[in-house]
């Protein structure tokens, strides 16, 4: 499907340049805490929702994969969708609202908190946790859009995805419209000096790079 080497300069908006097939196989090929049946829900999500909003949803699926990758213990291997953020109940598939904030009491309100009781005694982390994966998917396409597209701008489809990630959690003005390439996703990359990742020097390489070994995933 990729004609050329995919890199960080790829616009996010454009057609699929690989195939559904190629990314469930590349994620099942390192493993997952999910199952291939979970893994073939998820990526339905992705092409789905991606397309008709004219969103490369290889790129889509491969942010997800950088942002959810956990090192097995056992073999030293990145697992897809295997982070504590990635997996049941949170099912968030990029990071989103997750700023690295931590309290060690209850917050009045939930919203936006997830209790980790890995430690002993428990904490609770800032970030969203989504009821489906289909939900978790069309947040982060809607909040990928919102950094594409400027505002006013918007297809009908558009519109929807970002209307709904933005009510999960708004988006600077200024932001909008400023990473119609990888790139720009990484704060030193952008215009405004903040992105989706900061300082995000390599990030758009590092979903590039991803993107590429999908591309070229043999099925």
């Amino acid at each position: 499907m990729a004609n050329s080497p995919i890199t960080e300069d790829a616009t996010l908006i454009s057609p699929p340049r690989a195939t559904i097939e190629q990314a469930r196989s590349y994620i099942n090929r390192r493993g997952s805490v999910y199952t291939p049946q979970d893994i073939e829900v998820i990526t339905n999500h992705y092409w789905r929702h991606a397309v008709p909003a004219g969103l490369d949803p290889l790129l889509v699926i491969a942010q997800c994969i950088h942002e959810t990758s956990e090192k097995d213990p056992a073999t030293g291997k990145w697992r897809p969708l295997s982070s504590w953020w990635a997996q049941r109940p949170r099912r968030n598939p990029a990071g989103l609202g997750v700023t690295g904030v931590t309290r060690t009491t209850p917050p009045a309100n939930m919203q936006g908190w997830e209790k980790d009781t890995r430690p002993n005694p428990p904490i609770w982390r800032a970030g969203l946790r989504f009821d489906t994966w289909e939900d978790g998917a069309r947040a982060q396409m809607g909040r990928l859009l919102a950094y594409v597209i400027p505002a006013g701008s918007e297809t009908d489809k558009q519109r929807e995805l970002i209307t709904f990630a933005l009510s999960l959690r708004p988006l600077p003005a200024n932001l909008r419209g400023t990473a119609p390439k990888l790139k720009a996703l990484g704060a030193k990359h952008n215009p405004t000096g903040n992105g989706w990742a900061n300082p995000g020097i390599e990030y758009g390489k590092r979903i590039a790079k991803i993107a590429q070994e999908i591309a070229e995933t043999q099925i």
